[in-house]
């Protein structure tokens, strides 16, 4: 039953276009916008709210492009404090701050768009 389970899950990943999309171009290492030396860069984004574990302190947020990461329109999960997280849910259009790192990043604001 786990491996049935654990393949449709594969399946179902490899086949969402929003989690794969130009993930291949995505530059995660440090590029001259972030100063080069690996520190961290605020910038702002927006997107919808897909999902939210409060537990884990993670958010995952389909956001537009973030021309100062270079970063295509894609589907991510960023770390967020749980009392942020409670702040929006999923569905939402959201605009957020991130502070953006080697790996990603964290959410530091959050604010649901009306």
């Amino acid at each position: 039953m786990k491996i049935l389970l654990t393949s449709m899950m594969v399946a179902l990943i490899a086949n969402t276009p929003a989690l794969a999309a130009d993930m291949g171009d995505m530059k995660m290492n440090t590029t001259s916008s972030m100063q080069g030396d690996g520190k961290s860069q605020v910038v702002q984004g927006t997107g919808v709210v897909t999902a939210i574990d409060p537990v884990k302190g993670s958010i995952t947020i389909a956001h537009e492009a973030i021309p100062a990461l270079k970063w295509p329109a894609m589907t991510m999960r960023f770390k967020i404090d749980r009392q942020l997280a409670s702040t929006v849910k999923p569905g939402q259009h959201v605009k957020f701050e991130l502070v953006a790192n080697e790996m990603g990043g964290t959410i530091t604001k959050v604010t649901a768009l009306k």
